[in-house]
């Protein structure tokens, strides 16, 4: 992924972070930047992406929240510090970054997630579709 597009999928996983905290924790990523100032005097109030995830690792402040949203978040920030981040978990290669724009904790590109829908969709259950008695 290139600098530009880059910086774009991390604005869009700060967005999304944003999203998750006001669902998640009724607080909004800004005011949990600013409580975290007080905590780590290192973040700025116009902190760059960068920053605010460093800072959202190092405190651990998502690691004593639950829920799915919050857990991929985490996982999202991570792969972030490991380099990981936008490589799809199953098939290796880059996820396109107009698709993590779109899906920022995104963690399989379109097509190894589709092929996942697919194994995870539930069975007739033995019932035959009308296109198989024909």
């Amino acid at each position: 992924m290139r600098g530009k597009e880059f910086q774009r999928v991390k604005a869009a996983l700060l967005s999304e972070l944003d999203v998750t905290l006001q669902k998640c924790c009724h607080q909004r990523l800004k005011d949990v930047v600013n409580d975290l100032q007080i905590h780590h005097a290192g973040i700025k109030p116009d902190a760059s992406p960068d920053e605010v995830f460093a800072v959202f690792l190092k405190s651990g402040v998502l690691k004593t929240m639950t829920g799915t949203p919050i857990v991929r978040m985490r996982e999202s920030l991570e792969r972030l510090k490991t380099g990981t981040f936008g490589l799809c978990a199953s098939c290796g290669r880059n996820i396109p970054a107009a698709y993590l724009e779109k899906y920022p904790t995104a963690t399989r590109c379109a097509s190894c997630d589709r092929q996942a829908q697919k194994l995870m969709r539930p069975a007739n259950n033995g019932i035959a579709a009308k296109s198989d008695i024909n």
